[in-house]
């Protein structure tokens, strides 16, 4: 058996199991923080002069608040998934197993 066999299976196992979950959650949040400024520009605020008019009374309907909310929390949760990932390899850089 070849050391390229044996390592193989072992990483792709241990890397579907572990990152499957976090990076779907991960590309969740970025396709919410990547769509919801668009949509948040063609529902709340038109490029129009209706959409100046509107703006001031639209800023408080249900779904721009509710795009505002992704646009700040995808951002936010985009930023701690960073640290996260960050603090994860560096601890298994550190603490691996011999």
């Amino acid at each position: 058996m070849s050391l390229a066999n044996y390592i193989q299976p072992r990483f792709t196992n241990s890397f579907t199991q572990e990152f499957k979950f976090f990076f779907l959650f991960y590309l969740a949040w970025t396709t919410a923080h990547h769509v919801s400024p668009h949509l948040y520009t063609y529902f709340c605020t038109p490029n129009t002069l209706w959409g100046i008019i509107a703006s001031p009374f639209m800023v408080s309907a249900p779904h721009c608040t509710g795009l505002r909310w992704a646009i700040f929390e995808g951002g936010n949760t985009i930023n701690a998934m960073w640290f996260s990932i960050t603090a994860y390899l560096t601890s298994k850089m550190m603490f691996r197993k011999a």
